[in-house]
């Protein structure tokens, strides 16, 4: 049984082995003429974009006049304190009647 084992194990790692070497020695770059002019003229089409759309932005206009506009600086926040609850308990599968609240967290 022993050597059964030692045997299997011993297969197993020349199998890793064998497919390691395989799939790290796969190229899958094609490095043709063909590919790389595919792939120029995909670079060229991508910067003509890039360009088109950074013309589009530079001639937006954007107007910050509002942040310094009294009614915008004089605004008044209606915000209220949120009081702290009690959360938790110490036994998370009884039923909440059985135990008491221990712990205070406060709210945001």
């Amino acid at each position: 049984m022993n050597l059964l084992k030692n045997l299997l194990v011993g297969v197993v790692c020349i199998v890793t082995f064998v497919f390691g070497y395989y799939f790290l020695t796969q190229s899958t770059d094609d490095f043709s003429l063909d590919s790389l002019a595919a792939n120029s003229d995909e670079l060229v089409g991508r910067t003509a974009v890039f360009i088109e759309r950074r013309t589009q932005l530079d001639a937006l206009d954007l107007q910050t006049a509002l942040f310094t506009d009294a009614r915008f600086t004089s605004l008044r926040t209606y915000t209220i304190a949120v009081p702290e609850q009690a959360v938790g308990r110490e036994d998370i599968f009884a039923t909440p009647q059985s135990v008491p609240v221990t712990r205070t967290a406060p709210l945001p």
